[in-house]
């Protein structure tokens, strides 16, 4: 009994119970004899819905949508007795198919079982279906690929083993294909030069680092701790500071090196020696070269 006939048959219960009740109420018919007369219906359809219940469990009874849904063919007996056909299956092995990648001059090497099988009770519409079957395979996986960087192919295979494992339908040749064992790789020369090529970007990354790293010390000199004098004295004074403590003696005997060193980065004109200090003055006096010789028989000049 399905939902249907299970409600149907309710709702009649329900119908005489309450026809009963009311034939039993306008007669002042005695409550145990109205009683009964209500509740016969009402067990009279449980107990036909446990009847068919148990039917159906048994064997016995179908219900009328799954005997609708039983093929006609399915009813007799040859049929019957036949067991289900089952595709033929066959598998072929494709090998280092050079296939291209983003990159210019790289080359992706595919291989890769395919499977393939007839459409059932279908005749091939090709004359070598298995020839129709590798270059489905081939093919697609040539568009799969054609968008891929060759320094990925160590995780392309997981990748197009799931994409071809699905299988395609060949267009009017009644052939479904698909492939297993799919394996992406690069010819050892290729591997080389993209390692040869990681190794290089990161260097020159490192050294545009370094350059950077070397143009901001650059920058900070002469636009800040060298930018003039005053700047300098501040500079260097913190960058000699002990324990926080600075050295104001050893900054005032440096004040004139810290003027020099300032003009020459800024490319300014540097102080002569004689506008040193006379200390200063002294040492650059003493590394002034010594006047040349006389030369033996020539009078000294006298000018001087």
């Amino acid at each position: 009994m399905n939902t249907t006939e299970r409600a149907v048959t309710a709702v009649a219960a329900l119908f005489l119970a309450l026809a009963f009740l009311l034939v039993g109420v306008s007669r002042d018919w005695p409550w145990w004899v109205v009683t009964p007369l209500v509740l016969v219906p009402v067990a009279a359809a449980v107990l036909m819905d446990r009847v068919a219940d148990r039917g159906r469990r048994h064997g016995h009874v179908f219900p009328r949508s799954a005997a609708q849904r039983i093929p006609p063919q399915a009813s007799s007996p040859a049929t019957a007795a036949s067991p289900p056909q089952r595709p033929d299956v066959r598998r072929e092995i494709v090998s280092d198919i050079s296939l291209r990648s983003s990159a210019p001059d790289y080359r992706f090497l595919f291989s890769a079982t395919v499977c393939w099988m007839m459409e059932p009770e279908r005749r091939p519409q090709h004359p070598n279906p298995s020839a129709l079957a590798r270059d489905a395979v081939v093919a697609r996986a040539r568009d799969l690929l054609a968008k891929q960087s060759p320094e990925e192919y160590s995780v392309l295979t997981e990748w197009l083993n799931a994409e071809l494992g699905t299988m395609m339908a060949v267009a009017r040749h009644h052939v479904y294909v698909w492939a297993t064992d799919v394996l992406i790789d690069l010819s050892e020369s290729d591997r080389e030069r993209l390692r040869r090529l990681a190794d290089m970007r990161k260097d020159e990354e490192l050294q545009e680092q370094e350059r950077r790293n070397e143009r901001g010390l650059r920058e900070y000199l002469a636009d800040d701790a060298l930018a003039d004098p005053g700047r300098a004295v501040v500079w260097w004074m913190a960058h000699n500071a002990t324990n926080g403590r600075v050295d104001l003696r050893g900054t005032v005997a440096d004040l004139d090196r810290l003027r020099r060193l300032t003009a020459a980065a800024h490319a300014t004109e540097v102080p002569r020696p004689d506008t040193l200090p006379h200390e200063d003055a002294e040492h650059a006096r003493d590394r002034r070269p010594a006047p040349a010789e006389h030369s033996a028989g020539e009078p000294p000049d006298e000018s001087g």
